[in-house]
């Protein structure tokens, strides 16, 4: 279980440069940056993850995510994604974050770990497409078996991180040493040191983070 006691580490949400260098500016240890964020965070453009990645100095993490919509793995959704995942390593970005479904509401593992294979160096995130699954507990064991260092984005289930608090330490007691709980769900700067009392995990996510 991760201790409270390590560096607690902020990741902003943005999808705009002028966004991502104010989370920085504001105290931002990363960013994760996505598109359309009222669709839930699409995958960013070339030129936005150029703009940022010449500004920043932190790491940026972007979002995998060509289409809208249910988190289905479909084969044409899986070239793009595999398209994208090629060029945010040429890029030069720290991580990518992607999350993927089957039919029957449980995460895609095999197309995952295609994914996952593809990364080569990035951090992985596996993002709140588990928080849709109808058994999160099920998908950490899932995630577990694959053996590969991952971080995994979730609210436990719940609109927020703090409705979904049991089932996120529930995830943590349950996660392997490779995988690391990233808790989000409505968590801002004001309420930022409730979550860091309930949780125990020192990564917190939000576009209000700081």
């Amino acid at each position: 279980m991760p201790s409270k006691s390590k560096h607690i580490i902020l990741e902003a949400c943005v999808e705009t440069l002028q966004q991502a260098k104010q989370a920085q500016a504001n105290g931002a240890n990363q960013i994760e940056l996505c598109a359309n964020l009222e669709q839930d965070g699409l995958s960013p453009s070339t030129a936005l993850i150029k703009e940022c990645l010449h500004h920043l100095s932190i790491p940026i993490k972007i979002m995998v995510r060509p289409n809208p919509g249910p988190f289905i793995a479909t084969e044409n959704t899986m070239d793009i994604m595999l398209k994208e995942i090629q060029q945010a390593n040429q890029l030069g970005v720290h991580g990518v974050v992607f999350g993927l479904l089957n039919e029957h509401q449980q995460l895609a593992i095999e197309q995952t770990k295609k994914l996952i294979d593809s990364a080569g160096h990035l951090e992985i995130t596996i993002h709140k497409a588990i928080d849709e699954t109808k058994d999160i507990i099920d998908s950490i064991h899932q995630l577990n078996a694959l053996n590969h260092p991952l971080h995994i984005l979730t609210s436990g289930g719940q609109k927020t991180a703090l409705e979904g608090c049991e089932t996120i330490n529930k995830m943590i007691a349950l996660s392997k040493d490779k995988i690391q709980i990233m808790a989000a769900g409505k968590i801002t700067a004001k309420n930022l040191k409730a979550h860091t009392n309930l949780l125990n995990t020192h990564l917190f996510h939000g576009r209000k983070i700081v």
